[in-house]
């Protein structure tokens, strides 16, 4: 039962957050009561190493708040975003009362994404989503209704089960190969007709190091084929040839360009050299944007949105502070991937596991470069069960060595 919540959780990340929200609390309901029952010992509850750094950032976050927060303040709104400090535990609980089977897994991987990147593709081939009721603009909305969650949220699913698929492909049935390599082909192709660049981008890349550290030789076809399909794609879709070539126009002219999100980037390092020790406060950009867009010559209306990049909001939101405990943290978990992977080259269980937690940080961490992936909470909670598996599976692999 807790591998079909956990499931739940991570397919809400790419269809409602209510659903992820609700089987989140089933699972401390469930947890809870195993604790009444003594099935769980207190002394397993237990640090993991970073938490002087969760708590850094929220005494960060709240400092900002109270220094350079525009009244009034929603405390209970930005501050209940910090929540996702206590589902790692849930996550990391429930995973320790799980043992690892690729095979499971993969069922579930099959019925709960197929149909959801069905959908998604279909809407694209007619050009209409029936949920919203709308006409699409180009590229695939899916079910939460917009590109950017849809790419960004299948993406991290797709690479984590396509880097267990190459690793445990001897493992699976002959069905079992079918139906997966089924779902994982509807899912890389919803995630590419949202035309998203930075998953593009952060999915190739994320693939090719996989490819590289399975065989060399099908990272070489990989690129091989790759250049191949741009080409072909360059010359006849007119809409992939607009997505790869937008980056030289010009914000004057075309208001959605890359030109904007330069000065995005730009409005946003205006906040943080105004408040560089502990930034203009936790997610107060939204409303406090129109206050610098002045001094970039701009009207305070011009455009209200975050900064395209994760590092650069946490430097104008939580400023020099928030962000060296925000990359205390980011370091933490890449180093816990990394030494995970080495600890089981030899242990074919657990090896290509490792592998999966560090290709879904690798792909998160450079869609970070385009967007604040982490301030998504639907795109967050994914990556938290996806953290949970590596702090729960890592332990366990150095306890029974």
């Amino acid at each position: 039962m807790l591998l079909t919540l956990i499931g739940l959780v991570v397919l809400g990340g790419v269809t409602s957050q209510s659903l992820m929200d609700a089987a989140t609390i089933i699972i401390l309901i469930l947890l809870i009561w195993d604790l009444f029952k003594k099935n769980i010992r207190l002394k397993d509850i237990r640090p993991i190493g970073i938490e002087w750094a969760f708590l850094g950032y929220f005494v960060v976050a709240i400092t900002g708040l109270l220094i350079n927060g525009k009244p009034p303040v929603p405390w209970f709104f930005y501050l209940s975003k910090f929540n996702w400090v206590i589902n790692l535990y849930i996550f990391i609980f429930a995973f320790n009362r799980l043992d690892f089977d690729v095979t499971k897994w993969f069922k579930y991987f099959i019925w709960a994404y197929t149909l959801p990147n069905l959908y998604a593709l279909v809407t694209y081939l007619i050009q209409y989503d029936y949920l919203s009721n709308k006409k699409l603009q180009g590229g695939i909305v899916g079910i939460v209704d917009s590109s950017t969650y849809h790419a960004h949220g299948n993406s991290l699913i797709f690479v984590f089960f396509a880097s267990l698929f190459i690793f445990y492909f001897e493992k699976l049935s002959k069905n079992m190969k079918i139906f997966s390599s089924l779902a994982l082909l509807l899912m890389g192709s919803s995630v590419f007709f949202a035309f998203t660049r930075g998953i593009w981008g952060a999915t190739f890349i994320s693939l090719l190091v996989l490819l590289l550290i399975r065989n060399r030789k099908w990272a070489l076809y990989f690129i091989g084929t790759s250049a191949v399909v741009f080409t072909i794609l360059m010359t006849t879709s007119p809409l992939f040839k607009a997505r790869v070539t937008k980056f030289t126009e010009k914000a004057d002219t075309v208001r959605n360009s890359d030109g904007v999100r330069a000065e995005l980037i730009q409005v946003h390092l205006e906040m943080f050299k105004a408040h560089p020790i502990v930034g203009i406060g936790y997610w107060e950009s939204y409303r406090q944007i129109e206050d610098y867009w002045p001094l970039l010559g701009k009207p305070p209306t011009y455009f209200e949105t975050h900064a395209h990049n994760q590092i650069v909001s946490v430097l104008a939101t939580t400023g020099i502070l928030g962000a060296f405990f925000f990359m205390a943290m980011v370091v933490f978990f890449f180093r816990k991937a990394i030494a995970f992977y080495k600890d089981t080259k030899l242990l074919e269980k657990y090896h290509g596991l490792s592998v999966a937690c560090l290709m879904l940080l690798i792909q998160f961490l450079l869609a970070c470069f385009t967007d604040v992936t982490f301030e998504y909470a639907k795109i967050r909670g994914i990556l938290i069960v996806g953290l949970a598996v590596l702090i729960s599976f890592s332990i366990r692999k150095k306890e029974n060595t």
